[in-house]
């Protein structure tokens, strides 16, 4: 297998999280360089990049509008433990996203 060379910027999946110093990656577009990707694109020719970034438009389109649900809205009595995976509604723009939880605050919330 061909890894990309020090310093290249690539478009990568990440796959799984162990710790912020351990995960696994995949190479959708292989080793190719961010920048011959965007000449590509902006020279009409696709790169494999563009449907995973379709699709992971989608996603948040979809997980926003499920998690905005009436129902949705009420809080779990048991707040969610470290390393828990969560959804959040970001203070910044109202959007859902996926998040982990690191460490609990005094103030009880979470980041």
């Amino acid at each position: 297998m061909k890894l990309p060379d020090v310093g290249a910027w690539v478009l990568v999946k990440i796959t799984a999280i162990y710790n912020p110093s351990h995960f696994w990656v995949q190479l959708p577009s292989g080793v190719e360089n961010l920048t011959s990707q965007l000449i590509k694109h902006r020279s009409g020719k696709e790169t494999s990049g563009e449907g995973n970034l379709k699709d992971f438009n989608n996603l948040m389109k979809e997980m926003c509008e499920f998690y905005s649900k009436t129902f949705r809205r009420e809080r779990s009595l048991v707040p969610p433990s470290e390393g828990e995976l969560v959804v959040i509604r970001s203070e910044v723009d109202n959007k859902w996203y996926r998040g982990q939880v690191c460490q609990e605050e005094k103030d009880k919330k979470y980041k």
